[in-house]
């Protein structure tokens, strides 16, 4: 706890200097801070599962029928130990809930989902050609992660015990303190299976997994790739993509595995599987992220459908796109299958 206290306290403090003596200060844009009401898709709570019934769709076929197909295994009772000799019935539920915020900004200490603008002069900034490598062009953006617990923010869904724990908004996470989100050999401490993954053979097979989010769905074994891509290695430098959007994409998913990693497996403390057992207090802890439990759902510049980690952008970068200020914020939305008592 008292380191927990000591890290929030000095991130405020990084913060609160650079707001006061930060050298690169950008002008504001006409961009609001992220609404519960209008930037979030609720049509990505869908579908919902009870016992063997699941009800509603996204719009994404292939997802919801995975995430169905999955609530289902857990039949339709589910059972809970309270005590050594006792344990209480239920029914198996699943829904897919609004969990954190992901963004990326090419400007220090910037929050586009807060309108917060500032930045400070010694931090490295973003954008294109910045270069990790020699004769390697890459794109180099900064990226947060808030918690953001829209139901709980909108007191919707509360009175069930399938709600999700902690408070409704925080700043759980800032690349511009992670020295491993700014180097590629620094984050090769925390995943040294990068020596293995970072390689053009393991690139290539993420084809894979390239059809299977197209369609909706995800390949969870093959851990390294999110869509076409490979993300290792997992700092915040990536590869030019077709756009500015689809690169900030894979930071994003980057800073989920590095967050994974730090929080000693727990992906973002939550339950995953079709298991059921959230209800019942039981952690289940994965060293790999889980990718078919998540979903990503773009906030800002527009309002996106959910789709999977690594989706090509064909399916969710419509023309009618307009790129603000170059920050992209999206929504990760999360699958909860739990035994509702």
């Amino acid at each position: 706890m008292r380191l927990k206290k000591f890290v929030r306290t000095f991130c405020i403090g990084v913060i609160l200097s650079q707001l006061l003596f930060g050298a690169g200060v950008s002008d504001c844009y006409a961009q609001a801070a992220i609404n519960p009401v209008t930037s979030v898709n609720y049509l990505c709570l869908f579908p919902i599962s009870i016992g063997v019934l699941s009800t509603g769709t996204s719009l994404n076929v292939g997802a919801d029928l995975f995430d169905a197909a999955r609530s289902k295994m857990s039949g339709v009772l589910c059972l809970c130990p309270v005590g050594p000799y006792e344990v209480d019935p239920g029914i198996p539920m699943g829904l897919t809930t609004p969990s954190h915020i992901l963004e990326t900004t090419t400007e220090v200490f910037k929050f586009p989902s807060l309108n917060m603008v500032k930045g400070g002069a010694f931090f490295r900034m973003g954008g294109s050609d910045s270069p990790d490598q020699k004769n390697t062009k890459n794109t180099f953006t900064h990226s947060h992660l808030h918690q953001f617990s829209v139901l709980k923010l909108l007191d919707i869904f509360q009175d069930t015990i399938c709600s999700r724990q902690g408070g409704g908004f925080d700043i759980l996470y800032m690349s511009e303190v992670d020295p491993t989100a700014n180097s590629s050999n620094t984050a090769m401490l925390l995943f040294p299976e990068t020596v293995l993954i970072a390689n053009p053979i393991a690139a290539m097979a993420c084809a894979v997994d390239a059809v299977a989010t197209f369609i909706g769905l995800t390949v969870d074994p093959m851990y390294w790739c999110a869509g076409g891509h490979s993300v290792f290695p997992l700092s915040n430098y990536t590869l030019e993509e077709t756009s500015y959007e689809d690169s900030s994409s894979i930071t994003m998913v980057k800073m989920m595995y590095r967050m994974n990693r730090m929080s000693a497996g727990s992906n973002f403390g939550m339950t995953a599987g079709p298991l059921a057992v959230k209800a019942c207090r039981v952690s289940l802890i994965s060293p790999l992220v889980i990718k078919s439990q998540y979903r990503i759902q773009t906030a800002v510049p527009f309002v996106g459908p959910c789709e999977r980690l690594g989706a090509p952008p064909i399916k969710w970068n419509t023309p009618k796109r307009s790129n603000i200020a170059g920050d992209v914020v999206n929504i990760l939305w999360t699958r909860e299958d739990c035994c509702a008592l």
